[in-house]
């Protein structure tokens, strides 16, 4: 009952009439000597009912109001919460629909900077969409790996190059997930990016070196499998 006010207000309503309607009827009975004062009192009575019913709907209605806004204050800090931890989460916080170019619905702050989208409230003020922010050699794939995972109903790890507002190459993990929505059931992607550009540096620093290696190596068995002195 308590997500339906209404519904509680009548119910209190509905009993308060059938306690008053039963004992008020007795003592007008027990009080009334002839009809007359008898008439009198079910007057006294009906606006006694009128009253005390309107200031119990005024109390009730009061109490709901305040119940109200103690949730509406609830829920305000709890969004301010989330808030505070979506932005310090280390990464770019998203929430997409679930379509080939990812039209953004919310994006954290540092996201929204780092990618140049103008914001209110973590919503774009223009229609924007993440895979315009894909490397176009990376688009195709991002997109077969994320729809197998929504076909399974998994979460999805693909990592992929981006580019940022000032047209740098960043190489980003994206970790998320599919779901749908409650009131209309479309399907929305929820992740987050996190920046591995310096691991991806690393990893490119020791493919190179392994291919010094394996260069050196064969030189050397090109040296060491010629048998003849001299040469």
């Amino acid at each position: 009952m308590r997500r339906f006010p209404a519904f509680r207000l009548a119910f209190i309503y509905i009993v308060f009439s059938a306690i008053w309607i039963s004992i008020s009827d007795q003592v007008v009975l027990t009080l009334a000597s002839d009809p007359d004062q008898l008439t009198r009192l079910q007057s006294i009575k009906g606006w006694g009912f009128v009253v005390i019913s309107g200031l119990l709907i005024f109390v009730l209605r009061f109490m709901e109001e305040q119940r109200r806004k103690q949730w509406d204050l609830e829920l305000k800090e709890q969004a301010g919460s989330m808030q505070n931890l979506i932005e310090n989460i280390p990464g770019i916080v998203y929430r997409t629909q679930a379509q080939a170019d990812r039209p953004i619905e919310f994006i954290s702050s540092d996201g929204a900077q780092g990618l140049g989208i103008e914001t209110l409230n973590g919503m774009p003020v223009d229609d924007t969409s993440l895979s315009t922010f894909i490397d176009e050699g990376d688009r195709a794939q991002v997109e077969a790996q994320i729809n197998q995972a929504i076909k399974n109903g998994s979460a999805y790890q693909v990592n992929y190059e981006i580019h940022t507002a000032d047209q740098s190459p960043r190489f980003v993990m994206d970790i998320g997930r599919a779901r749908q929505k409650q009131n209309t059931g479309e399907t929305i992607l929820e992740g987050v990016l996190s920046d591995i550009t310096p691991l991806q540096n690393v990893q490119e620093e020791l493919f190179l070196k392994v291919l010094e290696l394996g260069s050196l190596r064969s030189i050397d068995q090109a040296i060491l499998s010629n048998m003849d002195i001299t040469e």
